[in-house]
């Protein structure tokens, strides 16, 4: 189960602002390659929303039934919290319960997810 945890309010490449959920997943621990310890991480994406910032308002703390999953993109660049650029080659992507992830290749909507991530660096 996924929760709506906030909304961001975006503009998209072509200057039209759009409205994006942000959905995140319960925490799931992680290892450090480097050190060996763990540390807890909560998945995250955005889902382009349809109605208007008061209705994305309303939205938070809704529950939905699905994950969140890796998938590959062409790379693009990510600034950390330390202002290090690094080159991803990967993005966070709902998938309802029952589906299968796709690549972005295949992906087909209105919003480039990698843009919505990129812009929330």
């Amino acid at each position: 189960m996924l929760s709506v945890t906030n909304y961001k309010v975006s503009q998209s490449k072509d200057g039209s602002k759009f409205i994006s959920l942000t959905v995140e997943g319960g925490i799931e621990m992680v290892q450090s390659l480097s050190t060996g310890a763990f540390y807890a991480k909560s998945k995250k994406c955005f889902i382009p929303f349809t109605g208007n910032e008061e209705a994305a308002k309303a939205m938070i703390g809704c529950n939905i039934p699905g994950t969140i999953e890796r998938v590959e993109c062409p790379p693009y660049e990510y600034r950390l919290n330390t202002n290090e650029v690094i080159t991803l080659y990967h993005t966070y992507q709902y998938q309802p319960e029952n589906a299968k992830a796709t690549s972005q290749d295949e992906y087909v909507g209105d919003h480039d997810p990698i843009s919505i991530e990129a812009m929330e660096a």
